[in-house]
């Protein structure tokens, strides 16, 4: 049934939902308004921003538009992976949106699936303790929230709207393009260039030029060396808490390690955003790719005793080419350059 269906006319009477049945049609409308007949029963989605920490630090940029669209399964049955549409309504915040039910339909409701289009430009989240924000939530019955009306009972299915992965990484991109430090970096490597004859091939291992290489490449290893555990604290005390360019400490508590980014049947482990970002910021700060690629298998050893595999190295590969390629990357890159990437960087969410 779509949101404009509508049940059969009801009679008249005192009712004060039933008198407002001429005021509005099904669909963006305030609690209790209907038209052409009250149904018995409606769902009603509600997104709204955030409100608690740390997901209230990432709300959706208000100059996204997005869709809501949505699934209600009325069998335990597995509905498939991307899931059916059956609806859609353009994202207000706090603003609900009624799905009318027939008693039966009342009766076997399961579940309700429900996602963000255009892909990958929202994260939904319930408003649960413990749950994360994700590419599409699935919210069971016993998680709605019911509420009576008069004579209608109302489902209501509340979640939290805010910003994507690739959405938050394709602004740290652009943020940090304008950090002190990147121009640190590209003074001390175009020094290290000049001091280097015949550096035809821009390896910056000329022996002349070894103290401003250092430099460079030690304020870039310090800004993206991984952000937490025992090494890392040792570090903070040593050169100093500046390493806010690794994003997966940031990452994990919003959205998670193993991130779907919309209805579709894969997620990325969390590592591929946070190497995007450094081969895009090495690139801006003139660090060749190859050395790039090297200084993070190093910090992945000196972090957790493994090297970078392939697919860690490709997506700092593929950010150092994107900078070169484009450097106002915004979301739409980022969601186009991890599609193209989706056999080496996603695998499969089922």
């Amino acid at each position: 049934m779509s949101q404009n269906d509508s049940s059969e006319t009801p009679p008249t009477g005192t009712d004060p939902v039933r008198q407002e049945a001429t005021q509005a049609t099904f669909g963006d409308n305030a609690p209790g308004e209907c038209t052409n007949g009250c149904p018995e029963y409606v769902l009603v989605l509600k997104g709204r921003p955030p409100d608690s920490d740390p997901f209230k630090k990432h709300p959706l940029p208000s100059s996204r538009r997005i869709d809501i669209e949505y699934h209600v399964a009325f069998t335990a049955a597995d509905p498939g992976d991307p899931v059916p549409k059956q609806g859609s309504h353009a994202y207000e915040p706090s603003r609900e949106h009624e799905r009318p039910l027939s008693a039966d339909e009342y009766a076997r409701l399961q579940k309700v699936y429900v996602w963000a289009e255009p892909y990958g430009y929202a994260a939904l989240r319930i408003r649960e303790a413990n749950e994360l924000a994700k590419g599409r939530i699935a919210v069971p019955r016993e998680k709605l929230r019911h509420e009576q009306v008069g004579s209608k009972t109302r489902l209501i299915c509340e979640f939290d709207v805010l910003d994507s992965v690739p959405g938050y990484i394709a602004s740290e991109m652009q943020k940090n393009l304008n950090d002190p430090d990147v121009g640190r970096i590209r003074n001390h490597l175009n020094t290290a260039r000049q001091q280097v004859q015949g550096d035809t091939f821009g390896r910056l291992d000329g022996f002349a030029a070894a103290g401003e290489t250092a430099q460079g490449l030690g304020i870039f290893g310090n800004r993206v060396r991984a952000d937490e555990g025992w090494i890392n604290s040792g570090m903070d005390l040593i050169a100093g808490d500046v390493n806010d360019w690794d994003h997966k400490p940031r990452i994990r508590p919003v959205w998670g390690t193993d991130n779907r980014i919309g209805n579709k049947p894969v997620v990325y482990y969390y590592d591929v955003w946070s190497n995007l970002h450094y081969g895009y910021i090495a690139n801006a700060a003139t660090i060749p790719k190859h050395t790039a690629q090297g200084g993070s298998s190093f910090a992945n050893i000196f972090d957790s005793g493994r090297l970078d595999e392939n697919a860690d190295s490709s997506a700092v590969s593929a950010g150092h080419d994107l900078y070169g390629t484009n450097p106002a990357a915004n979301i739409d890159d980022v969601i186009a350059l991890v599609e193209r990437n989706q056999g080496l960087w996603a695998r499969s969410a089922r």
